[in-house]
């Protein structure tokens, strides 16, 4: 599960750019996606990049919240930046996010 269950009851709409991204909006129109990431696009060089987010803060417990093509990971829960390492630690305890 990328989100904490009860963040969210929102509709989620999908838009699909011209230049190939899709991005996924709550009815605020914030980033928004429960069960993937909410910003996918391609470079002009066709690296792919993945962008967690719930109700427009970066957030992912399963995984990183931003995946860069060059291997580099990012970690976010509710929008907080963490390392890695922090993210082990408190990823699996949601009264401490």
């Amino acid at each position: 599960m990328v989100g904490y269950k009860g963040l969210s009851s929102l509709m989620v709409r999908k838009k699909v750019y011209n230049d190939g991204s899709i991005r996924y909006f709550n009815e605020k129109g914030q980033y928004h996606r429960e069960d993937g990431p909410a910003v996918e696009f391609n470079s002009k060089y066709n690296n792919k990049y993945k962008y967690y987010y719930i109700n427009g803060l970066r957030h992912r417990i399963d995984g990183p919240a931003m995946e860069y093509p060059d291997g580099d990971k990012s970690y976010f829960i509710m929008g907080e930046c963490y390392s890695y390492e922090a993210w082990l630690s408190i990823k699996d305890f949601p009264l401490l996010w």
